[in-house]
């Protein structure tokens, strides 16, 4: 039966990936439409309205935007974010937009350290450098960032792989006593030879090419952890990523909660948080929306197909809580919508022309139709099935479709969104 289970979650993956155009990558697709798409919209790069609310200090994070790399030749971007240790310091359970808008940017400068060339120390190391953190390894970015990389790792069959990196900064309580370390994990999203592993399902609990990248970052972070010596009781873990970093940021959460349940590790599941951004689903797991997972938070947008497979109605899902950004073609959000186009307009320079409040009731009739056909696979109904796909695949607007995916659009979202309009589910 779970062979059964995962051979459908397996073709409804590569059925909407393939309606989606995601194997030839997020920027590929846009520049299938780029006419449609870059129009200058203010000088400054900088998001004012990303500012960190509720934070007494800002700094800046700096990563490549996708969407403005369509209309500049500098792409570089930056966001002005909060950052308090009073976050990991008591309450772990609780969402905390701040925190989730600065895990936001970060993981966009995971995702954009794959540039980093010769004496550039990229985005990401940067940036983190810029929020107080030391030791920072980037080191996994090596042999995994060039063209040459790639092509390698298609030959040699290593796909189910990943970057990321690894930082650490002291924490101070209220009186400015020592309160621990913090270990921040941040994890890439999709990149180049790796959109092979987001197709490797396999027949396990848990996704096989995520859950394979998931156990090189575990087993990683242990050995950063005892080379620093921050093995410690007083060690606090913070883990963020997006799309398929999103996915394996949650993965290694949920090991890390796991070990410390079972009394295998120095910290403690209050001291695991996570912070991930349109993340596929990664796990059959029955357990994985019990409570020790209460302090891991998957932020998705309902306009977003790729925070949709594999299909939940197969089985999968994420461990912890699921956060749903507005639903901008409700009347009750459109004035949001505006609100976070105007702010990506300031964060990356431009504006995406001819974008609708994507619904996400369009793409629940295409999650039904695609549940429908992988259910029938083998039998005279998926011809039926099929062109319910096809009829449901014509609604969607490519282009408002693949920008819902953006790191951009996560970023202005939760600079712009009232956390009282956010909706908190489990899948």
């Amino acid at each position: 039966m779970r062979a059964k289970l995962q051979a459908m979650a397996r073709l409804s993956t590569i059925a909407i990936a393939c309606v989606l155009s995601l194997g030839v990558g997020f920027s590929s697709v846009l520049d299938a439409v780029v006419s449609r798409v870059v129009t200058p919209a203010v000088d400054s790069r900088v998001a004012l309205a990303a500012d960190g609310r509720g934070a007494s200090t800002t700094y800046e994070v700096s990563y490549r935007s996708e969407i403005s790399s369509l209309g500049f030749a500098d792409s570089s971007v930056s966001a002005r974010v909060g950052f308090e240790d009073a976050w990991f310091i008591g309450d772990h359970a609780s969402y905390n937009n701040d925190l989730a808008r600065t895990c936001a940017a970060l993981s966009a400068a995971c995702n954009s350290q794959s540039r980093a060339r010769m004496f550039d120390r990229g985005d990401a190391v940067v940036s983190l450098e810029n929020l107080g953190f030391e030791d920072i390894d980037a080191s996994s970015y090596e042999g995994r960032s060039l063209v040459a990389d790639e092509l390698l790792n298609i030959v040699e069959g290593e796909t189910d792989v990943v970057a990321y990196v690894f930082a650490h900064r002291p924490l101070r309580d209220g009186r400015g006593g020592y309160a621990g370390e913090l270990v921040l994990v941040g994890v890439r999203g999709t990149y180049g030879s790796e959109w092979i592993s987001n197709f490797n399902v396999g027949a396990q609990v848990s996704h096989e090419g995520f859950s394979r990248a998931s156990a090189e970052v575990e087993a990683s972070l242990d050995a950063y952890l005892s080379w620093h010596h921050l093995d410690g009781e007083q060690v606090k873990l913070l883990l963020t990523g997006h799309s398929r970093g999103g996915a394996v940021a949650n993965l290694v959460a949920a090991r890390l909660i796991d070990r410390a349940y079972a009394g295998e590790a120095s910290w403690s599941t209050e001291d695991v948080r996570a912070y991930t951004f349109a993340s596929p689903n990664a796990s059959a797991c029955g357990e994985r929306t019990a409570s020790r997972y209460d302090s891991v938070f998957n932020v998705v947008n309902p306009a977003d197909a790729v925070a949709r497979v594999p299909l939940s109605s197969q089985g999968m899902g994420l461990f912890g809580a699921t956060v749903e950004l507005p639903d901008s073609s409700q009347d009750d959000s459109s004035a949001s919508f505006g609100l976070m186009q105007k702010n990506r307009a300031l964060l990356t320079g431009c504006n995406i022309e001819g974008e609708q409040p994507s619904s996400s009731r369009t793409l629940d009739a295409l999650e039904r139709s695609l549940d429908g056909l992988v259910s029938c696979a083998g039998s005279l109904g998926v011809l039926l099935h099929a062109v319910d796909v096809a009829s449901a695949t014509v609604q969607l607007d490519l282009l408002s479709t693949v920008v819902a995916h953006s790191p951009d659009t996560y970023l202005s979202w939760l600079s712009v969104v009232d956390p009282a309009d956010l909706r908190f589910s489990t899948r």
